[in-house]
């Protein structure tokens, strides 16, 4: 360790070298071997059999392990993540909320595994290599800034989560399907390998909203992150968190706006992709508040009454 990190009371109080890497390495596992496992997963389960889905999964099982216990680990908390999501559709709640509470199981999940094997000779070894990275990509912030991207980990990993099962699903959703609910039902597979299934799961992620309740969510954690209060320094680090994921699920909400405008102006699809990346590079904080805003101004069904109008109206 740099004498630099040594001599520094506050990164000893937390011990931040471990803790960075250990946060490090679940961050970034878990988008890495997130994207590889989900599709995968939500493949098999809505396009095979219960027996071809636990073959399939005793495929992946091995394979990952292979790779490594901790990708294990991950291969774990995305098929929880899923398991869990479908049995929430099942109760017809929205599609935010299904999100969510599967994304925050599976990042509990994951944390509460990765901490029982901290101590593990195999991720011993992870944070050694993980170490490498740190120092080329942290070894300029400051322990201030450290701290402050540590308490807002937890947020990201369920931000990580929540993406990757939207943008899956919403892919998923694109795949054909002949399959009818009696079909389904006499090849033994799920309501949820149907035609009607995925195409209603189309719609609703294109159509995704955040519930109006969660607005003052956001507002309540935008005054405990930034207002100075006297409450403890814990209540500052959870309306943070909270902040994030609502800012997050806003930029969903409002990515589903500019969809609608780009569909309205008949946009190419080479530059609708050209959009949607710039949208995640540089227009992130700008789409998260279209989508805030969006509870005020349903700009989606202003949208919507154009179009109307337009269709109405003689040329």
């Amino acid at each position: 360790m740099k004498k630099s990190w040594q001599n520094d009371k506050l990164l000893e109080k937390i011990s931040l070298k471990r803790v960075v890497l250990f946060n490090l390495y679940i961050s970034l596992s878990t988008i890495f071997f997130g994207i590889i496992s989900l599709i995968p997963i939500l493949f098999l389960r809505l396009q095979t059999t219960a027996k071809l889905y636990w073959a399939g999964l005793l495929v992946l099982f091995s394979i990952f392990f292979i790779l490594s216990p901790a990708a294990l680990i991950i291969l774990v908390s995305v098929l929880l993540s899923v398991e869990v999501f479908f049995l929430l559709e099942t109760r017809k709640f929205s599609l935010f909320l299904n999100i969510f509470i599967s994304s925050l199981v599976a990042t509990i999940f994951l944390y509460s595994s990765f901490f029982l094997f901290k101590d593990y000779e195999f991720f011993i070894k992870l944070l050694e290599q993980v170490e490498e990275f740190r120092q080329k990509f942290l070894k300029h912030i400051t322990p201030k800034e450290l701290v402050q991207l540590l308490s807002q980990l937890p947020s990201l990993i369920i931000i990580s989560f929540s993406f990757l099962l939207f943008f899956s699903l919403r892919l998923i959703s694109f795949f054909k399907s002949s399959y009818t609910d009696a079909m389904a039902k006499k090849l033994s597979l799920n309501i949820f390998s149907t035609k009607s299934y995925l195409m209603q799961l189309k719609k609703r992620s294109f159509n995704f909203s955040t519930p109006s309740w969660v607005v003052w969510i956001f507002i309540l954690s935008l005054i405990l992150a930034f207002v100075d209060t006297t409450l403890p320094i814990v209540f500052k680090t959870l309306g943070i968190n909270v902040l994030n994921i609502c800012f997050s699920f806003y930029f969903l909400q409002g990515l589903g706006i500019v969809t609608d405008v780009l569909m309205l102006l008949k946009a190419k699809k080479i530059t609708k992709n050209l959009i949607y990346i710039l949208s995640f590079i540089y227009l992130f904080s700008f789409i998260s508040v279209l989508g805030f805003l969006d509870y005020w101004f349903n700009f989606r069904k202003k949208i919507k009454i154009y179009k109307m109008i337009n269709k109405n109206t003689p040329s």
